[in-house]
Protein backbone atom coordinates (compact mmCIF):
# COMPACT_ATOMS: atom_id res chain seq x y z
CA UNK A 1 0.00 0.00 0.00
CA UNK A 2 2.83 1.92 0.79
CA UNK A 3 4.47 1.65 -2.67
CA UNK A 4 0.86 2.00 -4.39
CA UNK A 5 0.73 5.49 -2.47
CA UNK A 6 4.16 6.81 -3.27
CA UNK A 7 3.75 6.12 -6.88
CA UNK A 8 0.37 8.09 -7.29
CA UNK A 9 2.25 10.67 -5.43
CA UNK A 10 5.11 10.49 -7.76
CA UNK A 11 2.72 10.87 -10.53
CA UNK A 12 1.00 13.70 -9.38
CA UNK A 13 3.90 15.25 -9.42
CA UNK A 14 4.77 14.30 -13.39
CA UNK A 15 1.60 16.15 -14.31
CA UNK A 16 3.21 19.49 -14.64
CA UNK A 17 6.04 17.99 -17.25
CA UNK A 18 2.91 15.83 -18.99
CA UNK A 19 0.98 19.17 -19.60
CA UNK A 20 3.56 20.67 -21.59
CA UNK A 21 3.61 17.81 -23.92
CA UNK A 22 0.46 16.37 -24.04
CA UNK A 23 -1.70 19.75 -24.03
CA UNK A 24 -4.31 18.47 -22.07
CA UNK A 25 -5.95 20.84 -19.55
CA UNK A 26 -4.86 20.38 -15.76
CA UNK A 27 -6.52 18.87 -13.59
CA UNK A 28 -7.52 20.03 -9.95
CA UNK A 29 -6.70 17.59 -6.95
CA UNK A 30 -10.26 16.19 -6.51
CA UNK A 31 -8.81 13.68 -3.07
CA UNK A 32 -7.72 10.39 -3.03
CA UNK A 33 -5.80 10.20 -6.03
CA UNK A 34 -7.91 12.52 -7.83
CA UNK A 35 -7.83 14.09 -11.16
CA UNK A 36 -4.83 15.03 -11.34
CA UNK A 37 -3.30 11.13 -11.37
CA UNK A 38 -6.41 10.51 -13.41
CA UNK A 39 -5.16 13.05 -16.02
CA UNK A 40 -1.96 11.27 -15.58
CA UNK A 41 -3.23 8.03 -16.28
CA UNK A 42 -5.01 9.04 -19.37
CA UNK A 43 -1.70 10.48 -20.88
CA UNK A 44 -0.11 6.95 -19.97
CA UNK A 45 -2.58 5.06 -21.17
CA UNK A 46 -2.46 7.40 -24.77
CA UNK A 47 -6.31 8.34 -24.51
CA UNK A 48 -5.42 11.24 -26.31
CA UNK A 49 -4.18 9.28 -29.74
CA UNK A 50 -8.16 8.93 -29.72
CA UNK A 51 -10.16 11.77 -28.00
CA UNK A 52 -9.65 15.40 -28.36
CA UNK A 53 -9.18 16.92 -24.54
CA UNK A 54 -8.99 20.98 -24.92
CA UNK A 55 -8.63 21.17 -28.71
CA UNK A 56 -5.98 18.29 -28.92
CA UNK A 57 -5.90 14.66 -29.42
CA UNK A 58 -6.84 11.85 -31.92
CA UNK A 59 -10.30 12.52 -33.69
CA UNK A 60 -11.13 8.68 -33.85
CA UNK A 61 -13.09 8.62 -30.95
CA UNK A 62 -15.53 11.71 -29.35
CA UNK A 63 -13.93 14.59 -27.80
CA UNK A 64 -14.48 14.62 -24.30
CA UNK A 65 -14.69 17.60 -23.11
CA UNK A 66 -18.09 17.97 -25.44
CA UNK A 67 -20.57 19.73 -23.45
CA UNK A 68 -23.14 17.98 -26.13
CA UNK A 69 -21.67 14.47 -25.14
CA UNK A 70 -24.50 12.04 -23.51
CA UNK A 71 -25.25 12.74 -20.03
CA UNK A 72 -23.50 9.39 -18.17
CA UNK A 73 -23.40 8.00 -14.91
CA UNK A 74 -19.79 7.20 -13.15
CA UNK A 75 -20.90 3.72 -12.59
CA UNK A 76 -21.91 3.69 -16.64
CA UNK A 77 -18.76 5.15 -17.19
CA UNK A 78 -16.57 2.42 -15.25
CA UNK A 79 -18.32 -0.16 -16.83
CA UNK A 80 -17.66 0.91 -20.27
CA UNK A 81 -14.23 1.76 -19.69
CA UNK A 82 -13.68 -2.20 -18.34
CA UNK A 83 -15.43 -3.67 -20.92
CA UNK A 84 -16.74 -0.97 -23.73
CA UNK A 85 -19.18 -3.86 -25.95
CA UNK A 86 -21.04 -4.47 -22.79
CA UNK A 87 -22.40 -1.31 -23.23
CA UNK A 88 -22.04 0.00 -27.31
CA UNK A 89 -22.28 -2.88 -28.97
CA UNK A 90 -20.18 -1.49 -31.93
CA UNK A 91 -17.39 0.36 -30.04
CA UNK A 92 -14.32 0.17 -31.58
CA UNK A 93 -12.32 1.25 -28.04
CA UNK A 94 -10.54 -1.29 -26.54
CA UNK A 95 -10.89 -1.68 -22.89
CA UNK A 96 -8.75 0.51 -19.89
CA UNK A 97 -6.16 -1.84 -18.45
CA UNK A 98 -6.43 0.24 -14.77
CA UNK A 99 -8.33 -1.43 -11.89
CA UNK A 100 -8.91 0.50 -8.16
CA UNK A 101 -7.73 3.47 -7.09
CA UNK A 102 -5.99 4.11 -10.63
CA UNK A 103 -9.98 3.27 -12.18
CA UNK A 104 -11.68 5.49 -9.91
CA UNK A 105 -8.66 8.56 -10.32
CA UNK A 106 -9.40 8.17 -14.50
CA UNK A 107 -13.19 8.64 -13.55
CA UNK A 108 -12.86 11.65 -11.66
CA UNK A 109 -10.46 13.60 -14.13
CA UNK A 110 -13.18 12.34 -16.98
CA UNK A 111 -15.75 13.79 -14.61
CA UNK A 112 -13.82 17.08 -14.25
CA UNK A 113 -13.22 17.71 -18.02
CA UNK A 114 -16.92 17.34 -18.61
CA UNK A 115 -18.92 17.71 -15.53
Amino acid sequence: MRLRTGILAYLALLVGLATATTGCPPASNGGAGGAQVGRQIFVDQRCGKCHKVGGKGGIMGPALDDPKAPVRTREWVREYLKDPMSKIDDARMPAVLVEGEELEALLDYLAEINP
